[in-house]
């Protein structure tokens, strides 16, 4: 039989009229079992157990309706149930947060935020953890939330497991603080994630760049793990001049990743660039500098002063043969380090010498083997190898001095047969020069000879075979040439005993020792960088000395005319006799023109064009005493006088010394100019430079001889008025 609703709802409202407020609810419950979506009747039901007094009991009819009408979307209906149910229960706890959920839909924020307020507090009354933090989370996603309660409701998802969520939305925080230009507040907030999420190489790796942006290097470094990322951190320090926290981030690069070649060649060229050589050779391997040039040169020093030269000299001919340029760099080095370890340095100067010495460049082995020896004193395989490359290469000024140093060398090495050896050679050569009759003395000493002034004297005497040995002295005459005469052959002294009257006088180191009259030398041979001599005037006795090259004409025919006096009426075979007071006075005037033609031939061009070489390359690296040494060498040769006198005087003006520019710029002007342009520039330049020393009237003189040549030359016209003017 079907259930008759209208008869039961006319029944039930008589109940209720006639009081019967019990066996009314009865009705209307049946009506309701019958038909459960009578939401009216179940309204009027909720009605009715509120008159009962059974409140629990229309919360639940209330609220099985607002339920309802919320999932149907009439939000309004809905709302004014659950705060009827509040009404008559203020805790009940789902009521406020289905109440806020719809008022957050409608936005409503306000009531929203109240009711779920409201659950958070009372579930934390009872202790419910877990229930306060999901009301916790639902207040931080209402739209306009504070930043507190957002974090608030993302750390609650944290603590509830949901550590994904609460991540993603401490990012979305960041992102919102970064929006508004809260840069420091966004890192805190990403920090405070990564705290949840450690393994999150995408938010490391924005944390990392946040701090880095903010200069915090030290915390951007905490968060770059990969050596990718400490490279990127690594560079921006570098950028920012930040190079010691730079090369501490490069380490750690290197060692997340030892078998990166890449970075562990920036932190050597860094260390390098620093001159922090010791750390550079920690990382610096052959496998580290790969093909890099700098990189090798370094290593090859590197390798040089721990000893290891074998493999420092590989590596240095193999950075030769890829770049021939870097000979003079070469020397450089060799000298450098030479000083720390000589025989290494040894080893470095022989590469670069053997590269000249292919080319056919015997004066720049020469010049790179003097260079060693000038800043390592007597190390006897470099003079050793100096003397052999001079005697191949026809350099007798150099082989001289080369000869010299190795028999001090010798000397203080204690090898006294072969600096006796050496030093009999120079005074055969140069007898007049005093440091090589003390070179034969001190050689003499040291192989115990009781009678070294006999010894001395029986060599200079010229009564024993013992000759100059030089060996650029012509065996056979050179052909004759208008502009080169040939010079007569070397005259061996005489052989024959002194006469009886003859006494050999005591020589002592502050006495010059008695000096025959040198025999003249044979032209040189092409190959010898030095003009050679003119041959003597034809001379009536056999013994007549070639003078010429050595004077000017009126001393050379007064020597000439003294000597021949002193050797007059000697026969062949026979000794000089004590030479007279006269004679005695022009041959020190000899001596002294004999040492001023060595004192030439130690500029020969070969050397002069070698040590201005070397001087440019001293400049370049900043070495400007060492240049200016090299050019005063370079000066001594004509030839080359004007450009390394000039360079000299430019030298001296950049360090304030005008003294020694004036001075450098006049030795420059004495050498004839390669260009005329360039004699006009040394002329402004020599004016310009004694104006500034205050000597005006010098200045003018200049500027005046200069517009003789040059005519309107620069400003000359305006100067010259100023100095006349003054």
């Amino acid at each position: 039989m079907p259930f008759d609703r209208d008869g039961t709802l006319r029944k039930a409202e008589k109940l209720l009229r006639q009081g019967k407020l019990d066996l009314a609810i009865a009705e209307y419950r049946s009506v309701i079992e019958a038909e459960p979506s009578d939401w009216n009747t179940a309204n009027t039901l909720g009605d009715l157990y509120f008159r009962a007094g059974q409140t629990d009991k229309a919360v639940a009819e209330y609220a099985r309706i607002a339920d309802h009408l919320a999932n149907e979307g009439f939000f309004p209906k809905a709302v004014a149930l659950y705060r009827k149910i509040l009404k008559i229960k203020p805790d009940e706890e789902r009521a406020m947060w289905n109440l806020g959920q719809i008022t957050a839909r409608q936005g409503l924020l306000v009531d929203a935020r109240a009711n779920f307020q409201s659950v958070a507090e009372k579930r934390r009354a009872r202790g419910d953890r877990r229930g306060e933090l999901e009301a916790r989370i639902r207040l931080g996603e209402l739209d306009g939330a504070d930043l507190e309660t957002r974090l608030t409701g993302a750390r609650g998802r944290a603590e509830n497991g949901d550590v994904g969520a609460a991540v993603e939305q401490l990012k979305q925080i960041a992102a919102d603080l970064q929006e508004k230009g809260q840069d420091a507040e966004a890192l805190t907030v990403l920090v405070e994630a990564l705290g949840f999420a450690p393994a999150d190489a995408d938010l490391k790796r924005v944390v990392m760049n946040a701090y880095t942006a903010r200069g915090d290097f030290e915390s951007a470094r905490k968060y770059a793990t990969s050596p990718a990322e400490l490279k990127e951190v690594a560079e921006e320090l570098f950028r920012l001049g930040k190079d010691e926290e730079a090369l501490g981030v490069l380490m750690a690069a290197a060692e997340a990743d030892p078998s990166d070649i890449a970075v562990r060649s920036r932190i050597a060229k860094a260390h390098v660039a620093r001159g922090d050589i010791k750390n550079a050779r920690k990382v610096l391997t052959a496998e580290v500098a790969g093909t890099d040039p700098d990189l090798l040169w370094m290593l090859a020093e590197l390798e040089l002063r721990d000893g290891r030269i074998a493999e420092g000299t590989a590596l240095l001919q193999q950075l030769l043969a890829a770049d021939p340029q870097k000979r003079d760099a070469l020397v450089i080095l060799g000298c450098g380090v030479g000083e720390a370890n000589p025989d290494a340095g040894y080893e470095c100067i022989e590469v670069a010498a053997r590269a000249a010495i292919a080319e056919g460049e015997w004066a720049s082995a020469a010049a790179a083997l003097n260079e060693f020896v000038h800043r390592v004193p007597s190390h006897i395989p470099a003079l050793m190898r100096l003397v052999d490359v001079c005697v191949d290469g026809g350099l007798e000024a150099t082989m001289h001095s080369a000869q010299g140093q190795l028999a001090d060398a010798y000397l203080e090495s204690g090898a006294g047969a072969e600096a006796r050896v050496i030093a009999e050679d120079l005074v055969a050569r140069e007898p007049w020069e005093r440091a090589n009759i003390e070179r034969f003395r001190r050689a003499l000493t040291l192989l115990g000879e009781e009678n070294i002034d006999a010894v001395i004297a029986d060599r200079l005497s010229g009564q024993s075979p013992f000759q100059s040995t030089d060996f650029l002295w012509a065996s056979e005459p050179l052909a004759k040439t208008p502009s080169h005469p040939q010079p007569p052959q070397p005259v061996a002294a005489p052989t024959a005993p002194p006469p009886p009257r003859a006494v050999t006088p005591e020589i002592t180191p502050s006495q010059p020792p008695p000096q025959p009259p040198p025999a003249a030398p044979a032209a040189k041979p092409a190959a010898s960088a030095a003009p050679a001599r003119p041959a003597a005037k034809p001379a009536a006795s056999s013994h007549a000395i070639d003078l010429s090259g050595m004077f000017g004409e009126d001393e050379r025919r007064e020597a000439e005319i003294d000597l021949n006096d002193a050797l007059h009426g000697m026969k062949q075979g026979e000794a000089a006799p004590v030479a007279p007071v006269k004679a005695t006075k022009s041959l020190e005037s000899v001596l002294k023109g004999a040492r001023e033609v060595v004192a030439q031939e130690a500029a020969s061009p070969e050397v002069a064009e070698q040590h201005f070489k070397l001087a440019t390359t001293y400049i370049e690296m900043g070495m400007i005493d060492e240049a200016m040494a090299a050019l005063e060498v370079s000066a001594r040769s004509i030839r080359h006088r004007f450009r390394a006198a000039a360079l000299l005087a430019k030298l001296h003006m950049d360090k304030g010394d005008k003294e020694r520019a004036v001075e450098w710029f006049e030795r420059a002007a004495e050498a004839p100019a390669p260009t005329p342009a360039a004699g006009h520039q040394l002329l402004y330049e020599l004016a310009t430079a004694l104006e500034a020393q205050g000597e005006s009237a010098r200045a003018l003189a200049v500027l005046l001889e200069l517009q003789s040549e040059a005519g309107e030359y620069r400003d000359l016209a305006q100067r010259l008025e100023h100095l006349m003017g003054s």
